[in-house]
């Protein structure tokens, strides 16, 4: 049995009340403080995502702030390439959030049916990524846990999910468990330094190399410290890699800008088509 095997989990069937006007039909996942369900919404006659504490945690206030947390950056910043925020439930007996369905499957999932992507799928996933990564930081916010799971593809076009652990750029980390997820977290993030964007781009690189690769590019078990470096191909795809998943924060690119520039240079220089991110709003206009 694993560690999360051993949680408390919520004991619902399919089809009975997660919530009031919200039936369950299956757990999407359970973190820390918080599980994840695709339930069918009464009120919208379509499939949600709700977002709640776990049992043992719905009185604890980190599982309120987390709630807190995604609500405000979804509800503040919406973006073609984050989930929509459909009902904001906090106030509820049980706190959740509703959540827009992204129907499609998780990174990881396809990369365990598909193995190593070419370098074209490669570049155009890290373009397509930097967009919502731009658009977050730009408004001072870093997601903290970029990594396969949380990236859903929905007709080809990959879509960044899960902002319960988004941190406004420059915050110190809390006390206590480090943020992110083990083997996708940047060293210092794993260190505990302040919250920059710099290791939003680390993640990515992770992300990016694991889509590469086909596997793991880490062990999740290994400090970020005592890493080793992990080994690409000499050409622009790897050192793109290389770049991203520096140690040293200084050696990454400035920003989501610097990095789509190596993005594109990398394609230029592979020769494959042009990789161009969605830059624009729902309501239009470029950003």
């Amino acid at each position: 049995m694993t560690l999360l095997d051993a949680r408390p989990v919520h004991r619902t069937r399919v089809g009975a009340p997660l919530v009031p006007g919200l039936l369950a039909w299956r757990r999407f996942g359970i973190g820390y403080r918080c599980e994840t369900w695709l339930a069918w919404s009464v009120a919208h006659g379509s499939p949600v995502v709700v977002k709640l504490p776990r049992p043992d945690q719905t009185e604890h206030p980190r599982a309120r702030r987390a709630l807190d947390r995604e609500a405000a950056v979804l509800r503040a910043y919406p973006h073609p390439d984050l989930p929509r925020l459909l009902a904001d439930e906090r106030d509820a007996a049980v706190p959740h959030l509703v959540v827009e369905h992204v129907d499609g499957p998780a990174l990881d999932e396809l990369l365990d049916e598909t193995g190593p992507a070419d370098d074209h799928t490669v570049l155009t996933l890290a373009a397509r990524l930097l967009a919502p990564l731009r658009w977050l930081h730009r408004h001072g916010v870093v997601h903290l846990d970029v990594k396969p799971a949380n990236v859903l593809v929905r007709d080809a076009h990959p879509m960044l999910i899960d902002l319960g652990s988004a941190r406004p750029a420059g915050r110190p980390q809390p006390p206590g468990r480090p943020i992110g997820s083990p083997g996708y977290a940047a060293p210092e993030l794993e260190a505990g330094d302040p919250v920059t964007p710099g290791m939003d781009l680390y993640s990515l690189g992770v992300t990016v190399a694991e889509a590469h690769r086909g596997e793991l590019v880490f062990d999740p078990d290994t400090p970020a410290g005592l890493r080793p470096d992990p080994a690409f191909p000499d050409g622009p795809v790897g050192d793109l890699l290389r770049t991203l998943l520096a140690r040293d924060p200084a050696d990454r690119p400035v920003d989501c800008d610097a990095a789509l520039d190596l993005v594109r240079s990398a394609a230029d220089a592979t020769g494959c088509p042009p990789v161009t991110p969605s830059f624009v709003h729902r309501t239009g206009g470029a950003r």
